[in-house]
């Protein structure tokens, strides 16, 4: 049994670098309102992960103080989009925002989900805060920023990298790495 069934992401500074310069090569550029969009992957090992995570049936999903207009081009350009289909909530969906709980309860809903079952991942106090005021345990994305950038942000688990998410849930018996080896 899995620790955590459902799994709730923060966007920007959590899976997805939205702004700033690309600075690896998984950066794509997607247009948008014809603005460009650079997203990259915070983390390299996102994708195994997240298909890891949903090949063997956690619900996942994003919630996100960004805009839809946003968030889509930016999912869609690193090729994470699919793996949210049934679950991202954004500014438009909701008219309260972080640290209000109502968007991770918007969430659950979507996902049929229980806050006992459910993990939310971010990078800062308005996550933290959102989660706890949801019922949810809260793993704080210290692959985002150092810990020296994030003071003070109370958390129920500090992942430095995103593979760290498997252990925590149960699964990988032989260490995280095991886990993504046939994604490899």
């Amino acid at each position: 049994m899995l620790a955590y069934p459902c799994i709730l992401f923060d966007l920007d500074d959590t899976l997805l670098d939205c702004g700033r310069e690309p600075r690896q090569s998984s950066a794509r550029v997607s247009r948008t309102r014809g603005a460009a969009t650079r997203a990259r992957l915070l983390d390299p090992e996102t994708p195994a992960v997240l298909i890891a995570l949903a090949e063997r049936g956690v619900k996942l999903g994003i919630v996100t103080s960004a805009p839809r207009w946003s968030a889509v081009p930016a999912l869609r350009a690193t090729h994470l989009l699919p793996l949210f289909s049934r679950c991202l909530v954004t500014a438009e969906d909701c008219r309260l925002r972080k640290p209000h709980p109502a968007p991770l309860w918007r969430a659950l809903h979507a996902l049929e989900a229980a806050p006992a079952e459910t993990l939310y991942v971010g990078d800062t106090a308005e996550d933290a805060a959102a989660a706890r005021a949801c019922g949810l345990h809260f793993a704080l994305a210290g692959w985002s920023r150092t810990e020296a950038e994030q003071p003070g942000i109370p958390h129920d688990w500090l992942l430095e990298q995103i593979v760290d998410l498997l252990p925590l849930i149960g699964l990988s018996g032989k260490g995280a790495r095991g886990a993504l080896s046939h994604l490899e």
